[in-house]
């Protein structure tokens, strides 16, 4: 069996598009935007300079959850769904929580400024997970 014949290109899409929704609703105002802009001091930056660094990071989104569906497509194509969650979290943990805690703490950031940008790659990976285990089967 070829190594990539468990990505389902319909259920990466799915993902993909589920990942850039909650993205946006997670850095809106409606939930940590309006925070996030505080503790990162970018609120001062000026109307130019982020509309130049939204498109960059909308780029770099897509790609970054197309490439994390891929994967989960590739760990969890079989798994159930408490498994995969689990799982999902255990990787969040070791490749993405701790790393970004350790450069957290070291460069003196806000503990809350860490549980908004490393909560949203797990909330995110979670529901790619879910979302992966739940899609129908070829």
């Amino acid at each position: 069996m070829p190594p990539f014949s468990n990505i389902q290109p319909l259920t990466v899409i799915f993902c993909v598009v589920t990942y850039m929704m909650l993205g946006f609703l997670w850095y809106s105002s409606l939930i940590f935007g309006d925070l996030w802009l505080r503790l990162t001091g970018l609120q001062k930056m000026i109307k130019e300079q982020m509309k130049r660094r939204l498109l960059r990071s909308l780029l770099l989104s897509l790609l970054s959850g197309t490439v994390m569906a891929m994967v989960l497509s590739l760990l969890f194509f079989q798994a159930g769904t408490a498994y995969a969650l689990l799982m999902t979290a255990f990787l969040w943990l070791a490749f993405n929580g701790m790393m970004i805690g350790t450069t957290y703490a070291f460069s003196a950031r806000p503990f809350l400024l860490w549980l908004i940008d490393s909560g949203f790659p797990l909330a995110s990976m979670l529901l790619m997970s879910a979302i992966i285990t739940q899609m129908p089967k070829p």
